[in-house]
């Protein structure tokens, strides 16, 4: 027996409606762990959201935050560009994949990101959380028109906030404008005496300007509020040195000691400053303290480097394999922007784009692998197939002869000779080509419907007769 149509359609829109509450509890469930800190409870919770709904950009944005918050920033970042694209209008997504992109160095993708934030529009539908965390990410990107852009907006909704004199403050330092630096920043404090930010920004305020006793006073304030911070120690201990009270600049380095492996320049102060007090011994142990220390983060920052960089083109090469091709694309401009010179991404990300609409996309990445290696056989192919796309035949031609002189008996790109052959006008050339790669390729019917058709165009045509 069949169900009658209007049983089988309460049927399915029931099972429709469970598996959208089952998505809502499973993502509540993940909010809250996330909320509690349990992030690999959380992870697990929005992969499986992800699984069960891969349309949905809900799951993929909660699982890049989630795993943004336990340091895994680039498969965050992979998750954050799925869920930018499947969710274009949310723009916490754009926002919170520039923030990762930011804090992994990638300044180019993380503009790219962020771009749709010069419409003001597009801020006003910001939080204000959301617009300090974005004024936050511009800042730590240097971008200081874009930073003042969100202060303008932030201020309007919160003119008392002091926070945001205090950004405007460091803003403007970036900038170069102390006047204007200092004026936001004693606004600040005029709304929160005694705050240890603003008392330390002042004081570096004050150094830059060259008023040694004035940023000394102002730092030592700072200080008072927390004692054993390395920055301040360190900064006080600058100005000491500036003014030439070489013990007192000693006692606070000393004090900043144990953070030197996280912050080498104290090695280097405690250098400088035991040399000008005559102790050339002590001064060139800190020299080479600092030179190890210098060395010691250098093969740790390669080594992470090398540890990301495997990491992302596994979880690209996965993605592929899965059929995921957005997904590996993000990774793959996360891996260039690591790595300029890695041939598979920048191989990967041509071929990728070329079978797309946006093909023309896969030019920057081609220019690329001819700086790698010109002689490359797959580096000059995909350069015959894009000019070919762009009806430059003669380029086309170019490259696919180089490509030959690799890899001779290679069937797609004798295939691909012939179509060029073919819209230059030598048909001939273009016969013997097509002739060869199905020699080469027996099992390709694309290949073979090319030969024959090109036969049969050659036959009936009056020379063929």
């Amino acid at each position: 027996m069949h169900a009658a149509p209007g049983r089988a359609s309460s049927v399915a829109s029931a099972t429709f409606l469970d598996e959208l509450s089952e998505q809502e509890k499973i993502l509540d469930e993940g909010k809250k762990q996330l909320a509690k800190g349990h992030l690999p409870e959380a992870i697990a919770a929005f992969s499986r959201l992800k699984q069960m709904a891969p349309l949905d950009p809900q799951g993929y944005f909660f699982l890049g935050v989630a795993l943004a918050q336990s340091g895994q920033l680039n498969a965050a970042a992979a998750e954050l560009h799925e869920a930018a694209r499947l969710g274009p209008e949310q723009p916490e997504h754009a926002l919170a994949l520039g923030n990762v992109l930011a804090r992994l160095g990638q300044k180019g993708e993380a503009m790219k990101a962020l771009a749709g934030f010069d419409q003001s529009a597009t801020l006003r539908r910001l939080s204000t959380g959301n617009l300090s965390e974005l004024m936050k990410v511009y800042f730590s990107l240097e971008v200081t028109r874009e930073a003042l852009r969100v202060v303008d907006e932030l201020i309007v909704r919160e003119p008392n906030n002091p926070r945001i004199d205090f950004y405007r403050g460091k803003i403007y330092k970036l900038m170069g404008d102390l006047d204007l630096a200092q004026q936001s920043i004693e606004k600040s404090l005029q709304k929160n005496p005694g705050n240890p930010a603003d008392l330390y920004e002042l004081g570096k305020i004050y150094e830059q300007r060259g008023q040694m006793a004035a940023a000394k006073k102002t730092l030592l304030e700072a200080l008072s509020h927390r004692a054993n911070d390395p920055e301040t120690l360190y900064a006080i201990a600058s100005v000491c040195l500036s003014l030439n009270e070489i013990d007192e600049a000693i006692l606070y380095l000393k004090r900043s000691e144990p953070s030197a492996t996280n912050l080498p320049k104290i090695y280097y102060a405690l250098g400088q400053a035991y040399q000008k007090k005559g102790n050339i011994a002590k001064g060139a142990e800190y020299l080479k303290l600092l030179k190890s220390q210098e060395s010691t983060n250098a093969q740790r920052q390669k080594a992470m480097m090398e540890q990301q960089e495997l990491l992302l083109i596994t979880w690209a090469r996965e993605r592929l394999e899965q059929g995921n091709t957005s997904e590996a694309r993000a990774l793959f401009l996360q891996l260039v922007e690591l790595n300029p010179n890695d041939w598979e991404a920048q191989q990967r990300l041509a071929e990728i784009y070329l079978s797309s609409p946006d093909w023309q996309q896969a030019h920057a990445h081609l220019i690329r692998l001819r700086e790698i290696d010109p002689s490359a056989f797959k580096g000059n192919q995909l350069s015959a197939d894009y000019w070919y796309r762009r009806q430059d035949y003669v380029q086309a031609l170019r490259f696919a002869e180089q490509a030959k002189l690799e890899q001779p008996d290679n069937a797609a790109l004798r295939n691909l000779l012939g179509k060029v052959y073919l819209k230059l006008g030598q048909i001939e050339k273009a016969l013997d080509e097509y002739a060869l790669a199905v020699k080469h390729a027996p099992e390709r019917a694309d290949f073979r419907k090319d030969l024959e058709a090109l036969q049969k165009m050659v036959q009936a045509s009056p020379k063929g007769k």
